[in-house]
């Protein structure tokens, strides 16, 4: 009992470790292009799992793709990285595409046993045979998810997938705002081409019914002649 209370008390540090690690790359992040590869390298190196992949929804949204991969140091994970990097998931295929279509965490406690696992082969031979997965998502809505792979295999931890779930709400929330601040900015600069073009376009004439050159023109004339 003594073993097992010790035990509980590592793991509930572990999931707090991360989530600070998690909470504080988020904090940082000003890009959310780079944030799901800092976020797997929180996780990653907080809890000692070996490799790391994060998905997201294609635009279509038929299929998952990978968008980052992360791996620990010397991880001998090659063939399972090319694997992951190039292949695309549809909802309830493979450990990706289960969690994007149920919404739910899950576990994998031995990866030679599972059926339904495109990359087993890759995986068990590259010493592969745990792993998690958790969903992001934005206002409740599954957009991605993201999975960890261990060296052994493990029994499921209830309380790390909870904390899991939570983290990647956290993820979704920062990666939507970020998208959507991005938005507007972009919403601006073409209002400002816009406005830009819209005036290089006015044509003036004098009293005379002579055409006047446009505003960028004159600006252009006017340059050239100062220097």
């Amino acid at each position: 009992m003594g073993g097992d209370a010790e035990s509980d008390v590592r793991g509930a540090a572990g999931e707090r470790d991360v989530g600070h690690a998690v909470a504080r790359t988020l904090s940082e992040s000003a890009d959310p292009s780079g944030v799901y590869l800092a976020v797997l390298g929180a996780i990653g190196e907080s809890l000692g799992w070996r490799f790391g992949a994060a998905w997201e929804e294609m635009p279509d949204g038929a299929r998952l793709r990978c968008v980052d991969v992360w791996t620990e140091p010397d991880s001998g994970t090659d063939r399972f990285r090319v694997l992951t990097e190039n292949m695309t998931f549809s909802r309830g295929e493979g450990l990706p595409g289960r969690v994007w279509e149920s919404g739910e965490a899950e576990w994998i406690t031995d990866i030679a046993d599972e059926e339904n696992f495109p990359r087993r082969d890759a995986a068990v031979n590259e010493g592969l045979r745990s792993a998690f997965c958790f969903p992001v998502s934005i206002r409740r809505r599954v957009v991605g998810v993201i999975e960890f792979y261990g060296g052994d295999p493990a029994e499921p931890d209830p309380a790390l997938l909870d904390s899991m779930a939570v983290l990647g709400a956290q993820v979704g929330q920062f990666v939507g705002r970020k998208r959507a601040e991005d938005q507007v900015r972009a919403g601006e600069a073409l209002n400002r081409a816009i406005l830009a073009a819209a005036l290089d376009a006015v044509v003036t004439m004098d009293h005379r019914g002579r055409v006047l050159a446009s505003p960028r023109v004159a600006r252009q004339a006017h340059d050239a002649c100062i220097v």
